[in-house]
């Protein structure tokens, strides 16, 4: 988070709202002030699921960024990523085995090489070109048909068949 902040003084036309609470938050408002970038990072308590949809669709790109910490991290699917698909939200996602291959597979955004300030605001510059944001959106269409608890528990399904369970 703390490198998303960081962004933003190479994205003097964008807006951040970081929504929810957690121990970083007074870490992120303090350099938000130290940056003077107040003007430009809106801090929201923490939503209910409806409300915090009702952010995600409003938004024009979504940000899904971790750093290769851990196995977990590194293999992991945040829901917030299908969230975005589902509200039609193109994301800027960070290079992570499991988020880059859906971003790349159903093509619904763009890969932050690294989580450097500069990477996050070269991807997010380069998916705010209104005609790749408009096909980002139409691809979050397709993705959400695809990416659905109905056919993934249909590949489940399969699986346990195959263990005999």
């Amino acid at each position: 988070a703390e490198e998303l902040v960081q962004s933003m003084q190479y994205l003097p036309d964008c807006q951040l709202f970081i929504v929810g609470d957690g121990t970083v938050i007074p870490q992120l408002k303090k350099m938000t002030k130290q940056t003077r970038l107040q003007d430009r990072i809106t801090f929201v308590p923490r939503q209910t699921p409806e409300n915090l949809f009702n952010y995600t669709s409003l938004a024009n790109i979504g940000m899904a960024i971790d750093t290769d910490q851990s196995a977990n991290l590194r293999f992991s699917l945040p829901n917030k990523i299908f969230e975005y698909i589902k509200a039609g939200t193109p994301m800027v996602v960070s290079n992570l085995v499991e988020r880059a291959d859906i971003v790349k597979m159903y093509d619904v955004g763009e890969i932050s090489s690294t989580v450097t300030p500069e990477s996050i605001a070269q991807a997010v510059k380069k998916l705010a070109v209104p005609e790749r944001l408009a096909q980002c959106r139409e691809n979050c269409k397709t993705a959400a048909q695809e990416l659905t608890w109905e056919n993934e528990e249909k590949v489940l399904e399969k699986i346990y068949d195959q263990f005999g369970c």
